[in-house]
């Protein structure tokens, strides 16, 4: 069974990664941020709200100079780190978890539709959980072997070098470090607790590092603060929809990190798992608590948000004590109740498996700009002009050709607009001007969002639509415009 969700798990990340979807919106801007620096630029602040480690910037603008600038080049660093989570995954659970709930945890992480999603990505989330599971492997071996030298070695200079590659790996690095010191405390006292420590001065110094170089131009961004308000958490909570916050953020994790959409199901197991671990005295618990709790504080105190992808690094301290807390219900259930286990298990996977069916199903279709444009190409005339909608003008300056870079154009609702106010101003001053191509890019499926549904609306009571160019992700509309 391992071997056969091995091949799932790989096959879905490199199916997906050779569909070489356009890069969209947040990758256009990073990429672009890589490409017009050297390397020493990569330590300032970055434009375009866009945020990501020194240390990942680095390794895509190298590999970018070596091989070129393609969709696959830009994810590669993704892709890498996605993949080698598989098998730091498996041993993670081999140490700590039954032989059937290790399957069952690793068949999570193989078809969690979020950790397959973001392997594709030129962004750093996958690296993230990359990270995080090779710093608790290093700490497991660590903490098994008594701290030897070499373990000991290992586990700082992962610390020292991981700082510069993820965010998130100082809520790791602090929760375990912690815990070694704490488990010498009680057992040897405080010597042994300073020489358990001896891998945190390593971390820690490479961290204030990061700072001076890095960090301090780059804590405050308004933009990004504002984009990922929801992902803070309310310290202390002061009214009803601050206490909401708690069980949503909880929840959510569930949902958005590892791809259960039965989230309830999925939190209870998670709980269960770690009272069991507690009560059989496998690190599992305390290091999931200690890594999310600072995790948790780092959000209340502004610094960091705990939502969504910028939570993805804890995909692997979810998934343990899920597999754990499912795995002691079905050895709980009486023989004649077996079925139960089994519907439980089903329940987590149903709709991650229905997920991935999706995106099979639509991998066959062209996806993002490129093919749309592709058609503006064939069917664009002399005289047209372009409407471009919302943030549709990063990725059109990278993909189209000169003559439809060429062509006058209008970019719709500027910041500072009111959306729909501001398109139908736009749209009215089209009036007149003949053959319009209407582009709208950056949504999930083969249908315009709601907010594109509005601006159609507007243009079709506006104009005549003369054709139109659906794929998955962007959308391309030709009107003509009578005179006023």
């Amino acid at each position: 069974m391992i071997a056969i969700l091995f091949v799932l798990g790989f096959g879905l990340r490199l199916w997906r990664f050779l569909l070489d979807r356009s890069l969209w919106l947040d990758e256009v801007w990073l990429a672009n941020n890589i490409s017009s620096r050297n390397y020493a630029g990569l330590f300032d602040p970055l434009t375009d709200d866009q945020e990501a480690p020194v240390g990942y910037l680095v390794l895509v603008k190298l590999l970018t100079q070596l091989l070129g600038e393609s969709e696959y080049v830009w994810r590669t660093v993704a892709l890498l780190a996605g993949l080698s989570v598989l098998p730091l995954v498996l041993r993670l659970s081999a140490g700590w978890l039954t032989p059937r709930a290790q399957v069952l945890s690793f068949a999570i992480v193989a078809l969690s539709p979020p950790l397959i999603h973001y392997t594709c990505e030129t962004k750093p989330y996958a690296l993230d959980v990359f990270v995080s599971a090779a710093l608790m492997l290093a700490w497991r071996n660590l903490e098994e072997s008594g701290r030897g030298r070499r373990q000991t070695a290992t586990f700082a200079l992962a610390g020292a070098l991981s700082v510069w590659l993820s965010y998130p790996s100082v809520f790791v690095l602090g929760g375990l470090s912690g815990l070694s010191a704490w488990g010498a405390w009680r057992s040897s006292g405080p010597r042994a607790a300073a020489r358990a420590s001896i891998p945190s001065v390593a971390w820690i110094a490479s961290f204030a590092l990061l700072y001076a170089l890095v960090l301090r131009n780059r804590i405050q961004a308004p933009g990004l603060k504002d984009f990922w308000s929801d992902g803070f958490m309310p310290l202390p909570p002061v009214a009803l929809e601050d206490l909401r916050w708690y069980p949503r953020a909880f929840f959510g994790l569930f949902r958005e990190v590892v791809g259960i959409e039965l989230a309830g199901l999925a939190g209870a197991l998670f709980l269960l798992g770690l009272l069991t671990a507690a009560r059989q005295r496998i690190p599992t618990a305390a290091a999931a608590l200690s890594m999310l709790g600072l995790a948790l504080l780092a959000s209340g105190l502004g610094l960091y948000p705990f939502q969504g992808r910028l939570a993805l690094w804890s995909g692997p301290l979810l998934v343990l004590p899920i597999a754990a807390g499912a795995d002691l219900v079905m050895r709980r259930v009486s023989p004649g109740y077996r079925s139960v286990g089994e519907i439980l298990v089903g329940l987590l996977l149903l709709y991650t498996v229905r997920d991935n069916a999706f995106a099979l199903a639509e991998g066959r279709t062209p996806q993002g700009i490129q093919p749309v444009l592709n058609h503006l190409e064939q069917a664009v005339q002399p005289g047209d002009e372009l409407l471009l909608g919302h943030g549709v003008l990063p990725t059109f300056e990278y993909y189209a050709s000169e003559r439809l870079r060429n062509l006058p154009r209008t970019v719709a609702h500027e910041p500072g607009r009111d959306l729909l106010a501001g398109f139908m101003e736009d749209a009215l001053a089209m009036r007149g001007r003949g053959r319009v191509w209407v582009l709208f890019s950056h949504f999930w499926t083969d249908q315009p969002s709601t907010l594109d549904r509005d601006y159609l609306a507007i243009l079709r009571r506006l104009a005549t639509e003369l054709d139109a160019c659906h794929g998955v992700e962007s959308s391309a509309y030709l009107f003509q415009f009578a005179d006023r």
